[in-house]
């Protein structure tokens, strides 16, 4: 069954200046709705246009990055999927009060490593400015 994470305190730095929180996160397996068969290029087209809109229903309708995983169509992809809802105090335009993002990626090996890591890893170079939206209130 898939778990939603709502976190308290949880701030990164990011490669690009960005000083963000976690507001919560979400994981279930990538292939949890293949009922039949095996994966493929088109089923895993259909995952990744799903991860786009899956969190809608919990968190609002947020902008979200999808991170491919490597190798993306050429073999099937890793076994978990994790989202996170990602904001930060200060804004792209000044005139807003603050910015945010959701961001999807793939991972196989995420037993054997710290969630700081896990997430730290993840989201560590994303291009702040050009991914995120900006909000006017929480």
């Amino acid at each position: 069954m898939p778990k939603l994470i709502t976190l308290g305190s949880w701030y990164f730095d990011l490669d690009c200046g960005r000083h963000v929180e976690v507001r919560g996160m979400y994981c279930q397996q990538t292939y949890l709705s293949l009922l039949e068969g095996g994966p493929s290029r088109s089923f895993d087209e259909w995952v990744i246009e799903e991860v786009k809109t899956e969190m809608k229903p919990l968190w609002g309708n947020r902008k979200t990055h999808v991170i491919l995983p490597p190798n993306f169509g050429e073999r099937s992809m890793p076994f978990m999927r994790f989202s996170v809802w990602l904001s930060c105090n200060k804004p792209i335009d000044p005139q807003n009060v603050g910015s945010e993002l959701v961001v999807v990626w793939f991972q196989n090996q995420f037993c054997e490593i710290s969630m700081d890591k896990l997430v730290g890893d993840a989201i560590q170079s994303l291009a702040w400015d050009e991914l995120a939206q900006d909000h006017e209130g929480n």
